[in-house]
C-alpha cells in the first residue's frame, strides 16, 4: 500500500498463538497482518525522493491502479519489478502474470494507495 506520505506500507499475514487467559483452555491461534514501512530509496526502487527508477514508477502506478496495469508483455520496466518483487516476497510463481487478451499486468497480491493519482 502506497502511504499518503509516499512511503510503502507491507502487510504480511502471519499465524500467531495467544497464551490462554486461563487454565482451562489452550492457547489459541489466529492470524494477523504485520505491516512495515519502507521508502521507495530503501528499496532501491528510486535514486533520490524525487527520482523515481523506471521498476519504481512502474510498482507507484501498480498500486495506485489496484494491481492491474495496461502495459506490453515485453515492457523492461514491468519485468524489472517483477524480478525485484519475485526476489523480496518469497511468492510461489510470479508476482505479476501478463494476460495477453487485454494487454494487462495483473499483480498476485493486494495493492492499493492512500494519494491520489
Amino acid at each position: 500500500m502506497e502511504r499518503r506520505d509516499g512511503r510503502i506500507a507491507v502487510g504480511v499475514k502471519a499465524n500467531q498463538i495467544r497464551r490462554a487467559r486461563d487454565a482451562e483452555t489452550g492457547p489459541a491461534e489466529h492470524q494477523e497482518t504485520l505491516w512495515q514501512d519502507y521508502s521507495l530509496v530503501e528499496l532501491g526502487l528510486a535514486r533520490d525522493v524525487d527520482r523515481l527508477l523506471p521498476e519504481g514508477q512502474a510498482f507507484i502506478e501498480l498500486l495506485r491502479s489496484g494491481g492491474r496495469l495496461v502495459r506490453a508483455g515485453d515492457d523492461l520496466a514491468v519485468l524489472k519489478l517483477n524480478k525485484w518483487l519475485r526476489d523480496r516476497t518469497g511468492l510461489a510463481g510470479d508476482p505479476l502474470q501478463f494476460i495477453e487478451a487485454t494487454g494487462t499486468w495483473i499483480a498476485a497480491f493486494d495493492c492499493a494507495s492512500d494519494r491520489r493519482r
